[in-house]
């Protein structure tokens, strides 16, 4: 059962749930479309996987210690890439393909000595955390998997923490990493390995006062090097590896896709409207039971007007609901993410960034109307 933040934990342990199987009435089989059509749309994922193809496409804009990078200038940026993701984290990178069981032509899944690689979970415990060497990041990556870890998240705390130690504002008996950006000047990924394993095994153990960022940052007194999204009083969110205000602005649900996700400004009504759209397109793909790496072909060929008026009163519930719940998303609290998200405001030359809080209200409401109008 997948889930992030520990949605699929919390089923077994609560609920003994452990997977779902749910029904359907027609047999939809890959032969029924244009095979040539599926190969063309999904050509990133057939030909690279997520993790070959998305630093090249990102370069100056991928996700690094722990945000740090996002607050470069664009130069600085480009050149950190340059030497640490083309030089060290994709130098000789050779894969077999595979599909994720499914009888599927695109074959997505990219393997290396045995090990599935992907954006995210790479990212997470790769560049976020300093560490370029991809066997390292395997290695880290397998260890979060056995002890039921969302990668992402967890990346998130660790990047937290480690910049915290880096900068010398937390005493942890371990060895001090490297993850100030000023400082990285050479591939430490074997000390920020080593430092990133001891922070696992302490949270683990119940050394560490939690694995919550939220309230995790808010005791050790670094929160404002935490990035998150605060979601009512105590809970909370981290987002995909993106520098982009679609997945940290109060959306119908984080951790997935339920937005737009391209690093990009527009006013607060055009976006929201963007995102709110793609929130529907999204929850028609989960719960049509299709893949997203198909998104480009089955929104045309299988997802209809009717659908997505659906979609839009099962959206509105939920929003309705978390209301209730004391759920509702909050505007950030974090230094770090104000300034991630300055930043995109004043390199798009948008007036928005000295008006941040403003922005957000603006588009929360625009947002909440697509649903409830």
């Amino acid at each position: 059962m997948a889930g992030r933040g520990g949605a699929g934990s919390v089923l077994y342990k609560a609920h003994n749930v452990v997977g779902l199987v749910v029904g359907g009435s027609k047999d939809i089989s890959i032969q029924e479309y244009d095979v040539k059509k599926i190969l063309e749309s999904t050509k990133k994922y057939r030909e690279s996987g997520t993790f070959y193809a998305n630093y090249p496409h990102l370069k100056d804009k991928i996700v690094a210690l722990n945000w740090q990078i996002s607050c470069q200038n664009k130069e600085k940026r480009l050149e950190f890439y340059e030497k640490f993701v083309e030089g060290v984290l994709l130098k000789d990178y050779t894969f077999s393909s595979d599909t994720c069981g499914e009888r599927c032509p695109v074959a997505c899944k990219k393997i290396e000595d045995g090990v599935k690689l992907d954006y995210e979970p790479v990212n997470g415990l790769g560049p976020f955390i300093g560490i370029f060497d991809r066997e390292k990041i395997r290695e880290l990556v397998h260890l979060a998997d056995s002890y039921g870890f969302d990668a992402i998240y967890l990346g998130h705390v660790l990047g937290t923490l480690m910049e915290a130690l880096s900068k010398g504002l937390l005493d942890i008996d371990v060895e001090k990493p490297v993850l100030e950006f000023d400082k990285y000047e050479k591939d430490f990924s074997e000390t920020n390995y080593k430092v990133a394993k001891k922070l696992i095994e302490k949270l683990i153990s119940g050394e560490l006062p939690g694995s919550r960022i939220r309230k995790l940052a808010e005791r050790l007194g670094i929160k404002d090097l935490a990035f998150y999204v605060p979601i009512g009083s105590e809970y909370d969110m981290t987002p995909n590896f993106y520098w982009t205000l679609g997945l940290i602005l109060p959306i119908a649900m984080f951790g997935k896709y339920y937005s737009d996700y391209h690093t990009t400004v527009k006013d607060p009504e055009e976006y929201a409207k963007i995102c709110a759209e793609r929130t529907v397109m999204e929850y028609l793909l989960d719960n049509l039971g299709i893949c997203r790496f198909h998104r480009a072909w089955v929104e045309s060929e299988i997802i209809s007007d009717t659908q997505k008026e659906i979609a839009k009163k099962r959206i509105k519930d939920l929003l309705e609901y978390r209301k209730l719940a004391g759920a509702e998303p909050i505007f950030w609290e974090s230094k770090r993410v104000l300034d991630v998200v300055t930043k995109l405001f004043e390199e798009g030359g948008s007036e928005w960034a000295n008006k941040v809080e403003e922005y957000w209200n603006k588009w929360k409401e625009a947002y909440n109307s697509f649903f409830f109008d």
